[in-house]
């Protein structure tokens, strides 16, 4: 959603962007779920933060254009009586609504070169009853990545917590008695490598799209590695498998499936990405191919720590048979180690 506000200001428009920063109870969207309308030629909206009168309560609080930058923070009520609006969860959502400006267009742009090249940052918004509204794109170190410089008062506050949003990689809301602050931890979405287009390659990468990863599918036959096939894919890469890996940036926020038609090109794959310590890596087979994959690759140097860590066999424990409940358990599995419900 951060490039859509970057392209807004790229061309001039107003935009406005509103996002979840904390929830109370049951809620239609979880926090930072984010809504950006752009004023051109009327409105579009893109996102949404719970839908329903949710959204529109949000539209309709808009008033006129303005290309003045503000911000402001609202909680919203999510128990309709009459039950027209469908929202009967009976939560609070706190939205913060902005107004970024030209000014502010370098920094989005920051934001949307750290996501894409998977580094999770810390986002600070802070405010104060002057109408002063800075942000600032944070390492998770505390080094200013871009944005504003931060004002000496907010140090101390802002120390703790970077290290409570780094922790729980949730969104931090505080007030001082100056200050209004919230940070948010940026979590890119998720960049996975499926090795095999096979049946099952193709499920995984069409539920895993759908679940927000950024899918990269590679193979080393033409036929099963192109655009046609993999429409949904960002990247589709057809190579020899000894080689292909070289091609591939894996650092340690990359998920990877192994899912090739033969037990040696699954073996040669894992062989290669495992040294370099993925977020995740899960391999197709029975437990005794898996067995004796392992056994040739701890003949060849690699580590009995580094092979427990790989998911094998790959996939949530659902029974699943079928090239279709194949993908299905394998990206519920991608999902529960990503949301943290799941060791990696």
């Amino acid at each position: 959603m951060f490039d859509k506000v970057r392209d807004a200001l790229q061309t001039g428009k107003v935009v406005r962007f509103a996002t979840i920063v904390a929830t109370s109870g049951s809620t239609p969207a979880p926090q930072q779920s984010r809504m950006a309308i752009i004023f051109d030629d009327g409105l579009k909206v893109y996102g949404t933060v719970g839908g329903g009168c949710l959204d529109g309560g949000i539209l309709g609080s808009l008033g006129a254009e303005s290309d003045h930058p503000q911000v402001t923070i609202a909680t919203y009520y999510l128990n309709d009586d009459e039950g027209e609006s469908g929202l009967m969860c009976g939560g609070s959502v706190l939205v913060m609504q902005e107004t970024p400006v030209s000014g502010m267009l370098p920094l989005y742009e920051q934001i949307c070169e750290a996501l894409l090249s998977n580094t999770p940052t810390l986002l600070l918004t802070y405010w104060n009853q002057h109408d002063q509204y800075r942000k600032t794109l944070l390492e998770l170190d505390g080094s200013i990545r871009g944005g504003d410089p931060i004002v000496n008062e907010l140090q101390s506050e802002l120390t703790k917590a970077r290290e409570s949003c780094i922790a729980s990689r949730k969104t931090i809301v505080q007030e001082s008695s100056e200050w209004k602050l919230v940070l948010e931890f940026l979590d890119p979405q998720p960049r996975l490598i499926v090795f095999g287009g096979g049946h099952v390659g193709k499920v995984t990468t069409q539920c895993a799209a759908l679940a927000g990863f950024r899918v990269t599918i590679a193979d080393d036959r033409i036929s099963f590695a192109n655009r046609d096939r993999f429409p949904e894919a960002e990247e589709v890469v057809c190579d020899d498998f000894s080689t292909i890996v070289d091609r591939m940036r894996i650092d340690q926020h990359s998920y990877i499936v192994i899912v090739t038609r033969g037990h040696r090109h699954d073996e040669l794959i894992l062989e290669q990405v495992i040294t370099r310590s993925p977020r995740y890596i899960g391999m197709i087979g029975s437990k005794r191919k898996i067995l004796l994959t392992y056994e040739h690759l701890k003949a060849r140097g690699i580590s009995e720590s580094d092979l427990q860590k790989v998911h094998a066999p790959i996939g949530m424990k659902i029974n699943a048979q079928s090239p279709g409940e194949i993908g299905v358990a394998i990206v519920a599995e991608l999902i529960a180690v990503w949301r943290g419900a799941l060791d990696h």
